[in-house]
């Protein structure tokens, strides 16, 4: 079943909320331009390699995830598996709202790669 309109805007809103607390940057779902606005003011100055420099590699890892399912956002493929071009079920997308694979998916992936190491 496709994600409602609802669905897709509360996980949108989840995705910048984590990438806001990611950037040290307050972010009010209530008056969301993209990031733009207070968010710029707050982060004048950064440039994005400050920006990258000052997190941990986990942060920029997590970071990086984040603004990939953004643009799946945008461009109207999230919640598609990438492997399989299933739905992803609301459910796996609201406990891991980065996912890009179905669960069947995911699994077949990782025991490829636990293969091949």
């Amino acid at each position: 079943m496709a994600l409602t309109k609802k669905q897709r805007t509360e996980l949108k809103n989840q995705l910048m909320e984590e990438k806001a607390s990611l950037m040290g940057i307050n972010w009010n779902r209530d008056n969301d331009s993209g990031f733009g606005g207070d968010l710029v003011d707050q982060s004048t100055g950064l440039t994005e390699q400050e920006l990258r420099l000052e997190l941990a590699e986990h942060d920029r890892e997590r970071l990086l995830e984040i603004e990939d399912a953004l643009k799946r956002h945008e461009d109207g493929s999230y919640g598609i598996c990438l492997e399989s071009g299933e739905e992803i079920p609301y459910v796996r997308l609201k406990a891991v709202p980065t996912a890009k694979y179905t669960i069947q998916c995911q699994e077949m992936l990782e025991r490829r790669r636990f293969i091949r190491d």
